[in-house]
């Protein structure tokens, strides 16, 4: 196995850290783009800049496939670690049934936890309802509608129909605004509009509907591998 202090061990050659490779790449990458720009003195034309940018282009996808190379190894490593700890502890829909700390000679701690992050969700239709009837039920709505109403037609009044076909125009209006890109809610913020219109019953109904239809689900990426101080005696 390789030491805590090395990379990796590859053809026989021990690689220096991660740091001191970033280290010397940079120094190398300054260096070379100092006496390039040395080399060809003032820019006046586009072409005078085609060298650097030669070089530039052969360095960045150079350390692009060696970072892809690096990635690879890295995920490959947390697969088997996935497969140690279902070995050892079992697992549920592919899923161990936990991580595990192991203990190095230095004092530190590796530490294979299972990277599992929380997605939350709501039902946007509902969301889309709740802001139509929210805004029918404004008081300075409704007196512009009534207003309206009895303007145009002496005696009528706002009858649920009527404040259903204007619930369900605002949603059309949104459904089509959704339609020209992704509408993407914050779990915080429908949690704010639906404290903000909660207080009556027709307002406590909404909120309801809306908040029913939020869901959390677990979603597991994997296996996390990372070395860790070990705690001091005594603390948990």
């Amino acid at each position: 196995m390789v030491e805590q202090e090395t990379a990796l061990e590859l053809a026989g050659e021990t690689l220096p850290t991660a740091k001191t490779i970033r280290a010397v790449l940079r120094q190398q990458l300054n260096g070379a783009v100092l006496a390039e720009r040395t080399r060809r003195g003032e820019v006046v034309a586009p072409e005078d800049t085609w060298q650097m940018h030669r070089s530039l282009a052969l360095v960045a996808q150079t350390c692009g496939e060696y970072s892809r190379a690096f990635a690879d190894a890295a995920r490959e490593a947390g697969q088997v670690a996935e497969e140690e700890l279902i070995d050892t502890f079992g697992e549920q829909d592919g899923i161990p049934n936990q991580g595990l700390t192991v203990p190095n000679e230095d004092g530190t701690q590796v530490k294979v936890s299972l990277d599992i992050r929380s997605s939350w969700s709501a039902d946007t239709d509902a969301i889309m309802a709740a802001v139509a009837f929210s805004v029918l039920a404004e008081v300075d709505w409704r007196d512009k509608l009534i207003d309206t109403i009895e303007r145009d037609a002496p005696g009528a009044e706002v009858t649920d129909e009527t404040e259903n076909l204007l619930a369900g125009l605002l949603i059309e209006g949104m459904q089509r605004l959704l339609a020209t890109g992704k509408f993407n809610p914050q779990i915080t913020k429908i949690r704010d509009f639906t404290r903000t219109i909660a207080g009556t019953p027709t307002g406590d109904r909404i909120a309801s509907t809306v908040n029913v239809s939020v869901r959390n689900s677990k979603i597991y990426k994997g296996v996390k591998i990372e070395t860790v101080d070990a705690k001091p005696k005594g603390k948990q």
